[in-house]
């Protein structure tokens, strides 16, 4: 896998509309995941996975982000582009969800692209 490449698995959460935060610099890749698993929206089951990008540059940064979520079976089932602007030296986190009605069991969601273009 190439250093934009990155793939994370991780327990069970949701949350967005958080402020962006100065940024650790020991972090070693731009995105995570930081928690999955599903829930209701407008009466929907979702299946839904928090994020974290960690932009350590000098500059703002467009991500174009690929997020695969995971069957019961492990199993990529779907495919979802975020995209997200991030000021130097922030931390910014997000949520990204597709629907889930009629699926069984998940297997969690990986970060299979990243794409980074400083502004």
């Amino acid at each position: 896998m190439g250093s934009a490449v990155i793939a994370a698995l991780l327990l069970n959460g949701c949350a967005d509309g958080r402020a962006p935060r100065p940024v650790d610099s020991a972090a070693a890749t731009p995105v995570e995941v930081s928690g999955y698993g599903t829930e209701r929206r407008e009466g929907r089951l979702v299946f839904s996975a928090e994020y974290t990008i960690r932009n350590t540059t000098r500059a703002p940064v467009a991500y174009k982000i690929a997020f695969a979520f995971l069957d019961g079976d492990g199993l990529a089932s779907d495919l979802k582009w975020v995209s997200r602007t991030v000021l130097a030296g922030h931390v910014d986190d997000g949520t990204v969800w597709i629907p889930w009605e009629g699926r069984q069991g998940t297997g969690g969601v990986a970060v299979t692209e990243v794409h980074q273009t400083p502004l």
